[in-house]
């Protein structure tokens, strides 16, 4: 079966760059601004818990890994469908600015900071 891309959502070789570039990429294809949208809600629960500063710093150590690998694998599995879907296309393991290695890399990654 052959597989057509709009001309945007061809599939690239990864790009070549620095690791601090690599770091970016990846922050980028995980929206990390987006976990902090998140963490006041959990700072909240904290609050209403009774949490001091140490379990605080823990919730956000343990959201920030856990929405980052789940961010992560969803982007992997979906891969092929935001290739077709115009609005998706121009995301990163699309496009090939980030490779399913390191996508994976930093998905294990951020598992391993959660658990």
């Amino acid at each position: 079966m052959t597989r057509t891309f709009p001309e945007s959502a061809a599939p690239l070789a990864p790009r070549a760059g620095t690791f601090p570039e690599h770091v970016r990429r990846f922050l980028r294809l995980v929206t990390i601004e987006h976990s902090v949208f998140a963490l006041p809600f959990a700072y909240l629960a904290a609050l209403a818990a009774g949490a001091d500063w140490g379990d605080v710093a823990l919730i956000t150590v343990a959201m920030v890994g856990a929405r980052t690998f789940a961010m992560a694998a969803n982007r992997i599995i979906d891969r092929h469908i935001d290739a077709r879907n115009p609005r998706t296309a121009g995301r990163e393991l699309v496009t090939g600015a980030v490779s399913v290695r390191t996508a994976w890399t930093g998905a294990a990654l951020a598992l391993a900071v959660f658990l």
